[in-house]
């Protein structure tokens, strides 16, 4: 690897007078140099991701709860029957009432 972060291909050969080996390189046209890599793409995608996750945890709940309130509605609705106010309901009260005055 250089400096630039490449890689660099080369071969080792064996020096059979000195008994060394000595690296052979190779053109300059094997280097592998990695791509640099775009992180916004990446981020955004999270981001948006996590976005359309929550919404669509938001949309289930939504459901769910509006799907359990119909039940109720429709429970109660059931056990209300045909029930009807018979009589006076003894919590209304007319909004018109007379009053003696003492004075006269």
């Amino acid at each position: 690897v250089d400096g630039e972060g490449c890689q660099i291909v080369y071969w080792v050969v064996e020096d059979p007078q000195e008994e060394k080996f000595a690296p052979l390189e190779i053109e300059s046209e094997t280097k592998r140099c990695p791509k640099p890599v775009n992180y916004l793409p990446l981020i955004l995608g999270i981001v948006f991701g996590l976005l359309l996750l929550g919404l669509l945890l938001l949309l289930l709940w939504r459901i769910c709860i509006g799907l359990k309130d119909r039940n109720e509605y429709n429970r109660f609705m059931k056990s209300r029957g045909g029930e009807r106010a018979q009589g006076d309901n003894p919590l209304f009260k007319a909004p018109i009432q007379t009053f003696p005055n003492p004075g006269f």
